[in-house]
């Protein structure tokens, strides 16, 4: 075992010499002017916030003047017996999340504050003077039968300009009311979501929150060295492993199609008595949802697949 990793370290350390001049060739000049731009951004707009590499990708549709671009948004439901006050909802939500404050009187999170703006070609988050909370946590009024295709609608839509990168929508319907979410993903992923919730709905003191998904440890400076020399192989055995299951994945042929959501549903009573019990955060419960329903999802479409593939032969 000792021999074989050192073997692959060997050969890892001679293809990362022919491997990284070049990357430092390409990308150097293209790291060197971010750093510029981040640095003229701190010294004349000192509350903007520069964007994370992959942000500048994940932002590309907010700045696109196409008709119907890519949209990168977030989106949860919440389904409640009865009925939701649209006034105590909108209060809510400004105290719990908008201006609640760390131990520090730093905003805990800034970035539903902010919009986005480019500066020298780069992605940045601009801090928003005043946020009209009407207009974007409001009610309307729906068909339920209607409400599937509005949930596809809702997530697809752009996001208004020089606004926050959040909208949130009350349905209420006769026996119970429906709250959607969406959030830009620069600023919110399906985990971000599920925590928010998680703080909104089931904790009521956070400080005695138990951590519901495993971090890794931190790396040292010789684990950081190790995972950069091996970088190049395990790339390259990545594309190769995907060029040689090309026929294998299904692909995605209605190109008008935008959207894919996929629903499941676990009741608020359910999910307390777990957490009650076991302290299982509301965060690890939904992530146990998502991947049985992305699951199942695949199952289908390998099933759909292999009719197709059945029926061309």
């Amino acid at each position: 075992m000792v021999l074989h990793s050192i073997v692959f370290f060997i050969l890892d350390f001679i293809l990362s010499i022919f491997v990284y001049p070049f990357f430092i060739l390409f990308t150097g000049p293209v790291f060197l002017y971010r750093w510029i731009v981040i640095l003229f951004a701190k010294l004349f707009f000192p509350t903007y916030m520069p964007g994370a590499l992959i942000d500048q990708s994940v932002a590309h549709d907010y700045f696109s003047k196409k008709q119907n671009p890519l949209i990168f948004s977030e989106g949860a439901m919440i389904t409640a017996n009865g009925t939701i006050s649209l006034a105590h909802l909108r209060t809510n939500f400004k105290k719990n999340f908008i201006e609640k404050r760390d131990s520090s009187g730093s905003l805990l999170y800034p970035k539903l504050s902010t919009t986005l703006i480019l500066f020298g070609g780069y992605v940045f988050f601009k801090p928003l003077q005043k946020i009209d909370i009407e207009s974007h946590i409001h009610q309307i009024e729906l068909h339920p039968n209607d409400l599937d295709e509005y949930k596809a609608t809702f997530i697809a839509n752009h996001f208004r300009k020089n606004g926050p990168l959040w909208e949130i929508i009350l349905i209420q319907f006769k026996e119970e009311a429906k709250v959607l979410f969406r959030f830009h993903h620069t600023i919110a992923d399906g985990y971000s979501q599920i925590h928010m919730l998680h703080l909104l709905l089931l904790v009521e003191n956070t400080s005695q929150m138990v951590p519901s998904v495993e971090k890794e440890p931190e790396y040292g400076i010789w684990d950081m060295v190790q995972a950069a020399i091996s970088l190049p192989r395990v790339i390259i055995i990545y594309v190769i492993e995907l060029w040689l299951a090309r026929n294998s994945i299904p692909l995605v042929t209605n190109s008008h199609e935008r959207t894919l959501i996929a629903s499941t549903c676990i009741y608020m009573s359910d999910m307390k008595q777990i957490y009650r019990k076991t302290r299982t955060s509301f965060i690890a419960l939904n992530l146990a949802l998502y991947t049985g329903v992305v699951r199942r999802l695949l199952e289908v479409l390998a099933e759909l697949f292999v009719c197709h593939s059945r029926k061309k032969t």
